[in-house]
Parts: C-alpha cells; structure tokens; sequence
C-alpha cells in the first residue's frame, strides 16, 4: 500500500509492436517472498524482469486508492498479444480487454485496471492476509528492507532512524529520473518528485510526514560494508 505522499509514477512505455508468439497470458514472475506493504517495489521488480525479456511490449505501474480501505495500492500494466493486462502481486495476471495502440488506450487501461481492483479489492486482502498467516506473521522490518534492497532494480540505501529511543530501517531509492521513493515497511512506499541529492534530510522528512518522532537519521554504513564484502570491525 502507498501512503503519505500521492503520485502518479509512470515509466516510459515502449511504443513498438507486440510480436511475441507464445502463451495467451503475460508472464506473473511470482514473488518469493511477500514484502509488507511493499506493492510498489514488487510491481518495479516485476516491471524490470518484463521489460528485459519482452522489450517490445508497453508496460507501466499503476496507482489507484482502494474503494473498501481507502489505502493505495500499486499495480503493473502491461501489453500482452495486442491487449493490455494487469498484473498484482496477490492476484496474478488479468486481462483488461482493452486493445493495446496509441492515443486513448493507456487512460483506457488505467480505467479499467482502476474498476477491475475496485472489483477485487476485497478478494486481493484476503490474499495478502492468507500469505501473511502462511509466513508466521510476515517478514519484520529489518528483513523486509533487506529484501526490498534486493528486489529492486535499481540502487538502494538504508537509513537507520531513531524514534522514542528505538531505531528501525528505511529504504531510500529513486525510482525514476527526478523522483524519490521511501519504503517503510510498516506503513508503504511514499514517492515524491524531486532532484534534492539530500537522501538524509528526505528519508527525515518522510518519517516525520509519517508520524515518528524523529531524533536522528543515519546511513547504514554496515548494509554498504557488507555489500562490499567488507565487515564492519
């Protein structure tokens, strides 16, 4: 689910010809592992790995608020032989039954994904509470960030936030050219659009927008360590 910050990220689609033979739906690419509220960086995982293999097919996230929570929720678009799909990380792939082409038929696509969540919405949270239950209560926040570090297809830091003398991790990212992307895993993934170089002083901001607290707000110097293959002493 995404909070705090609304915004439409849309990255560039590929306006070239869909000529794939082969299965009559896209590729779902399962997730391994469920983040908490983590909609958006599955959907940006899913987005790369579709792109890399199907690169001449238009694709794109998708944001809509949920009727029943009013909570938002991120999804990809994609075109499949002619034809644009949905898929989520709970409920697979689904077909829009709008032409894929030029002019109208991305607003087409997004309106239709739009009613096909309000739809589902329902069945799409008793599938994240079944997966959820299935994993012993979930993943906790180190793990989470840890996983969505991983996950994401593009670079990655973690911001150590201390709050009511507690600390917990954030993920800071930049999702596209000009945008920035913070994932707690207790609340979701707020976007804004901005070229600050200042992650710190974001990563600040996003968790006081989010409600905590916040007394300090440092790098992960140990995450950049270990993905050095270095160790902290």
């Amino acid at each position: 689910m995404l909070r705090v910050l609304a915004f439409a990220l849309m990255l560039t689609p590929a306006h070239l010809p869909a000529a794939q033979p082969g299965p009559s739906s896209p590729p779902d690419y399962p997730d391994a592992l469920h983040l908490p509220e983590g909609c958006l960086i599955s959907t940006l995982a899913y987005l790369a790995t579709f792109a890399a293999e199907f690169p001449g097919e238009q694709r794109a996230p998708f944001t809509t608020l949920l009727p029943h929570n009013g909570q938002h929720h991120t999804v990809a678009l994609v075109t499949w032989a002619g034809e644009w799909w949905l898929r989520d990380e709970f409920l697979g792939v689904i077909p829009l039954k709008v032409s894929a082409g030029s002019g109208d038929h991305m607003e087409r696509a997004t309106q239709a994904a739009g009613a096909v969540l309000g739809r589902e919405a329902k069945r799409l949270t008793l599938a994240q509470r079944r997966h959820i239950a299935a994993a012993g209560g979930g993943l906790d926040a180190t793990q989470a960030v840890a996983h969505a570090a991983r996950l994401l297809p593009v670079p990655a830091d973690v911001y150590v936030v201390t709050s009511g003398g507690r600390e917990f991790p954030l993920l800071f990212f930049r999702p596209s050219p000009g945008a920035i992307a913070v994932y707690d895993p207790r609340h979701g993934t707020a976007v804004a659009e901005t070229a600050s170089p200042h992650a710190a002083a974001i990563v600040r901001e996003v968790a006081q927008r989010l409600g905590y607290g916040v007394t300090s707000v440092r790098l992960d110097q140990s995450r950049l360590l270990a993905s050095a293959g270095l160790s902290s002493l």
